[in-house]
C-alpha cells in the first residue's frame, strides 16, 4: 500500500512547476539539479552513487516523480530498495532494454532490473516493436521480461507470479493529448491506462511507484553524450511546437488523473 506523501527528484524543475499537483498531496522535494547534466540520459559510476545517497532515503511504498524521461533509469534505483519478491509492471513507449556494456541509462536499466534477484517479472505495456530489443530478451531476459499489448481486461496481470508489484510510468506511451514530452506519442489513451492502474489497485499490493514523462529542454554534459542523444533523440517530439503553458497543463492534468486513480 501506498504511503500518503509524493517524492520528487528534481533534477530538471518539471514536476516542481506542476502547482496544482505539488499541493493535491503533501511532496517532498529531493534536490538532484545539481546533478541534472550528469544524470540526463546516463549516469556514470560516481554520479550513480550520489543519486543512490539520496533515493535510499525515500521510504518504501512510495510514489516519485523522476522528471522528464530521460531520467527513467532512475527506476532501477528506485526498484533497487524492495526487498522481498516482486514483479514490475512497465508502461513505457520504448523497451528501455539493451545489452550495450554502458553505465546506468535510458537502455540498460531495464535489464539491470531484470537481474535483481527479487525481480521475478518484468512486464512491459505500450512499447513499440523494436527488433534490437526483443532480440536481446531472447539472448538472456526472456524468461524474465515480457512485452503485452494491453486489451483492456485483467489478463495482462493475472499471471504474475508475485502478489507485490512495483509500477513504472514513462507517459510517452500516451498519445499527445494526455502527454506531452521529449520524446515520440505513444498509442495509449489515458483511460486505458487508468483502467489498468485500478485493476493492478485491487488486484495485487503496489510496494511502489515512479512516473516519467514530462518536458524539458535537453541539457547534457560531455560531448559523447550529446553525440549519442541526437542519434537517438526524435526530431518530432510530442512537446514540439507546445507553448509552455499547454505542456505544463496537459502534463500535470494526467499526472493528477494519474495519482488520484492510485490514491483513491
Amino acid at each position: 500500500m501506498l504511503n500518503d506523501k509524493m517524492y520528487i527528484l528534481d533534477f530538471d524543475g518539471s514536476v516542481v512547476r506542476q502547482k496544482s499537483l505539488m499541493t493535491y498531496r503533501a511532496a517532498q522535494i529531493i534536490d538532484c539539479r545539481d546533478l541534472s547534466g550528469p544524470a540526463r540520459f546516463w549516469a556514470d559510476r560516481s554520479t550513480e552513487e550520489k543519486i543512490w545517497e539520496r533515493v535510499k532515503k525515500i521510504p518504501e511504498n512510495s510514489l516519485v516523480f523522476l522528471g522528464s524521461g530521460d531520467f527513467h533509469h532512475m527506476s532501477s534505483l528506485l526498484i533497487r530498495r524492495v526487498r522481498e519478491p516482486v514483479s514490475v509492471i512497465h508502461f513505457d513507449s520504448h523497451h528501455d532494454f539493451t545489452l550495450l556494456p554502458l553505465p546506468l541509462n535510458c537502455g540498460s536499466w531495464v535489464a539491470r532490473t531484470v537481474s535483481n534477484s527479487f525481480v521475478k517479472k518484468h512486464l512491459i505495456i505500450g512499447a513499440r516493436f523494436s527488433v534490437f530489443s526483443m532480440a536481446s530478451y531472447a539472448l538472456k531476459f526472456a524468461h524474465k521480461s515480457s512485452v503485452v499489448s494491453y486489451k483492456g481486461d485483467s489478463a495482462v496481470i493475472a499471471n504474475l507470479p508475485t502478489k507485490k508489484v512495483y509500477i513504472t510510468i514513462d507517459k510517452d506511451c500516451l498519445t499527445k493529448d494526455y502527454a506531452l514530452t521529449n520524446w515520440n506519442e505513444g498509442s495509449m489513451t489515458l483511460p486505458g491506462m487508468l483502467g489498468l492502474l485500478r485493476i493492478i489497485k485491487d488486484s495485487a499490493e503496489i510496494v511502489g511507484v515512479d512516473i516519467t514523462g514530462e518536458y524539458s529542454p535537453v541539457a547534457l554534459s560531455g560531448a559523447f553524450k550529446k553525440i549519442l542523444s541526437f542519434i537517438n533523440r526524435p526530431r518530432a517530439f510530442s512537446a514540439k511546437g507546445k507553448s509552455k503553458d499547454e505542456i505544463l497543463n496537459t502534463n500535470e492534468k494526467t499526472n493528477l488523473e494519474i495519482v488520484k486513480a492510485l490514491f483513491l
